[in-house]
């Protein structure tokens, strides 16, 4: 039988996911606000009785949906804007 991964781990995994992208420090502050979310729901199912492997299938789906939808409005934006300044730059 496979061990099934804590959801302390994959919400590490998920953090460290979230802080390799390449984005504005704005934008990163919504990011974190997002891995709170996650971290409440893996928290409050298994308050619910939801077993681990289930809230990380279901965590990590969620994540993927969202970097998924975060990725295209980054191309989006970086085809849109072209003028950031060089401190925006060096910050991404």
């Amino acid at each position: 039988m496979t061990a099934v991964p804590d959801n302390s781990s994959i919400l590490t995994q998920i953090r460290c996911d979230l802080s390799s992208l390449p984005i504005t420090p704005p934008l990163r502050a919504n990011v974190r606000q997002h891995h709170e979310h996650l971290e409440q729901l893996a928290g409050r199912l298994k308050t619910l009785g939801v077993d681990d492997k289930t809230i990380n299938e279901h965590v990590i789906e969620i994540f993927e949906q969202y970097k998924s939808e975060l990725l295209k409005s980054l191309e989006s934006l970086a085809g849109a804007s072209t003028d950031w300044t060089e401190q925006e730059k060096r910050d991404v």
